[in-house]
Order: structure tokens, then sequence, then C-alpha cells
């Protein structure tokens, strides 16, 4: 349907469109002397109301002319409101931030079914490349992945919160961390392994999550068969001497959670796989225990003839600047830390370092970072820095780049994959 307009509306200055509108009808009149039975039909029906208006009259014909597939009546009408046949909406061109705009929102949306079939190939790869994996639940599980090591190059690098990992361990061995951490918490005769309490099962020990697959892995790698009769190798295939550090994080009551881990290990110690100090040297074993947190020092060093846990040293004490009455560098502050009860020098990045304001370290600060580690290396300690940013992925590259290349012994990673992938930089 057109709508109607009162033919007044075409007076004023409207009268070209009138005078336009006359010249047409006049024209088909001459053209089409004889015109259809609709359109005198049309003709008959309004003369019986009233006189139509010249639009009516037009509309009228132009609606025959449409049904006689001649020129549709939406370009005739668009014509009498336009210039130019060229403005007309089947011949106007769409501006081009319209077309712009579309081009966008077409990649966007390709952009986006790419990245969702990513994410389910991926996954599929992943679960497709999990053979070797077991279905993992803590104290559930009696197969583990003995081979897990295969091909995996040792890197420098610690697994903070490891028992967060998809699997506790496993996930840290085959991405090549040296040195995984276990919060523990002692509840009875338990050494239950959580971030903190309401984090903590009853299938989460440190049994099932390390010292159970560590004894099964070890026992993997030192088989006794009719060829050989192995000892004293490592979870590492590609570097049997490497030991695996196992960071415990005492977070109960240090005394009493000091007996309870000692009586935990007592496996690993039977089999010669801890590392342990004889009164005279360090002996370096497959798995070297270090603890952390509420382990209480007086413990450690009470045995002068014997330990197989070692302390995690506060770093900052290790300043080479804050040396006493001229004495060698180094001497004053590494006391009563040694090697003979200490392995580890750790401390918080951000509160002995400070904030990387700007996205970078300032001189100070890496003057700091230098001291702080020299001086504990001087003391026959690895220097460790925890606490260190995770975010911006930029910011976190740049502070791990510049810990290896000042000599950092191992870097405190969340992120495996991307510590050991070297996307961010060398170890070397």
């Amino acid at each position: 349907m057109v709508s109607k307009i009162d033919h007044d509306s075409m007076n004023g200055p409207h009268g070209d469109r009138e005078d336009e509108a006359e010249g047409l009808l006049a024209g088909d009149e001459q053209d089409q002397p004889d015109l259809s039975e609709d359109f005198k039909s049309q003709e008959r029906k309004y003369s019986d109301k009233r006189v139509p208006s010249l639009l009516e009259r037009l509309n009228s014909k132009l609606s025959f002319r449409r049904r006689s597939n001649w020129l549709p009546i939406y370009e005739l009408q668009d014509r009498m409101h336009s210039s130019s046949p060229s403005q007309s909406p089947r011949h106007r061109k769409r501006p081009i931030s319209s077309i712009v705009f579309s081009c966008c929102y077409i990649t966007l949306a390709i952009s986006g079914l790419a990245a969702i079939l990513g994410v389910l190939l991926g996954y599929l790869t992943l679960k497709s490349s999990d053979t070797f994996w077991p279905e993992y639940e803590g104290a559930n599980a009696t197969n583990y992945p003995l081979d897990v090591t295969r091909d995996i190059t040792p890197v420098p690098c610690h697994s903070h919160n490891d028992y967060w990992r998809r699997i506790p361990l496993f996930d840290a061995l085959h991405a090549g961390c040296i040195s995984v951490e276990a919060d523990v918490w002692h509840y009875g005769s338990n050494l239950y392994v959580g971030h903190d309490i309401p984090s903590l099962t009853a299938s989460r020990t440190i049994e099932s999550l390390y010292i159970n697959p560590l004894l099964a892995l070890l026992a993997h790698q030192n088989p006794k068969t009719e060829f050989v009769e192995a000892s004293g190798r490592g979870v590492f295939d590609t570097l049997p001497s490497q030991t695996l550090v196992l960071l415990v994080d005492f977070k109960t009551e240090g005394n009493g959670t000091w007996g309870a881990v000692m009586q935990h290990l007592a496996p690993l110690r039977e089999r010669g796989y801890l590392s342990y100090w004889d009164g005279t040297n360090v002996i370096r074993r497959a798995i070297t225990v270090v603890g952390t947190g509420n382990t209480p020092f007086t413990r450690v060093v009470e045995n002068s003839t014997y330990r197989d846990i070692f302390f995690d040293a506060p770093l900052q004490l290790f300043s080479l600047k804050n040396s006493k009455d001229e004495a060698p560098v180094g001497e004053p502050n590494m006391e009563p830390y040694s090697p003979s009860n200490s392995y580890y020098a750790s401390t918080s990045a951000n509160l002995a370092i400070g904030i990387p304001w700007w996205g970078r370290y300032s001189e100070a600060q890496q003057e700091k970072i230098q001291d702080y580690m020299q001086g504990a290396q001087k003391a026959g300690l690895k220097a460790r820095y925890w606490d260190t940013p995770g975010w911006p992925v930029g910011l976190r590259y740049y502070i791990w780049t510049l810990l290896v290349k000042m000599g950092v012994d191992v870097l405190n990673v969340d992120d495996l994959v991307g510590a050991t992938s070297g996307v961010w930089g060398s170890w070397g």
C-alpha cells in the first residue's frame, strides 16, 4: 500500500513535484489511451465518493503499472523526491564505514570460532598425549608414570605451590623443574598438603602426593635386573646426578611438625635417597629436603653428625655491603647458615627489593638483587627470590631474564610451561 498524501500538500515548495506528476500523467495518457478495466473500476470507485487527488490518481496508475511489470512504483516515487535516479535505495551505495564495520564483525566472528576450535583441538590433543598419565587422585592412585622424565632436560626452576598442579610432582618433573614445594599441616599423625586449612582433604597427604610417588620413580630409575643393579640415580633420565629439592613449608607449629616430617621421610631415608650431612661433608643424593616456613632452625642443627633436612636461610642477611669490622666479604652475615645446615637462601622480592615501578627495576634495585645473590653464593647457598610479579606477562619475563642474567640459582615460578619453554629468554 502507498500512503495517501493530500493534494494540498503538493502546493507551495512542492509545486515542482505536482508539475512533474502532471507531466507523467499526460505522457501516460498519450502512450496508453485505453485504460484497463482494473484502472477504470478504480476511477469509478473514487468517482462514487469524491474526486481523487492528483497523487491518488498517480498512485493508482502506478499500481497498475507494477502489476503489468512496468517501472516499479517505489522507483518512480523515489525519483519524485530526488534529483537523480542514482539516489534511489536500489542505486544508493553503502557508506565505506558500514563496509568496514561489517568486515570487522565478520573477522571477529571468524576469530572467535577459530579460538573456540583451537581450545577444543588443544584439549583433545592434551587428552590424546596423556596416555602415560594416570588418573591421579592422591592416595587412590595405584599406577604412576614412571617414565615421566624421558627426554626431559632439567632446568633450574622451582614449582611454587606445586600441590596446585593438575598432577602434583609429575607436572613439575615433566616440565623439567628441579625443585617442588609442599605446604604441610600436622594433624594427628598425618601431614596434609594444601595452601590453607579449608583446602585440606584426607587423600592429599605428603605420602600420597610426594613420598610414595618418589619411591616408585626412584625404584624405576634404579632397577635391579640380570643386567644391572643400579643405585644413586635421581629422577631425571637425562641427568641422573641431578638432585630434586623437596621444599617442605611447615604451616603448623614447628617442633611438632618437625617430628612428623622426620617420621614420614623414613622410607626415603632407609633406601638411601636423601642428601645428608655426615659431620664433615654434604653427601648429595636423589632427593634434597629443605625446610621453610615454621621450620625450627634449632632442630635442624641439633645433630652435629647427621642431618637430612636442610634450612631455607633468609637471603637478605647475606648482603655483602653489611660486612662488619672490615672482615672478609660475606663472612659475618653467613653465620650461622652454611652448606652444612642450609641449602637455599630465599626472600620475598617485593619486600627485599621493592616494586618494579614503570615495569623495570631501578639501578639501585638491581644492585641490591646482585648484592644478595653474590653474598649467598659466596656462603655456598643457592639464591632464590619468591613473590616476584607474575603479571603482566611482559613484566614477568623481564624479571626472569634479569635474574637469570645476574646468575640466580633457581627461578621461583607458577607458570611451568612459560618458564621452561624458553619463549621469554634463555637459561644460558
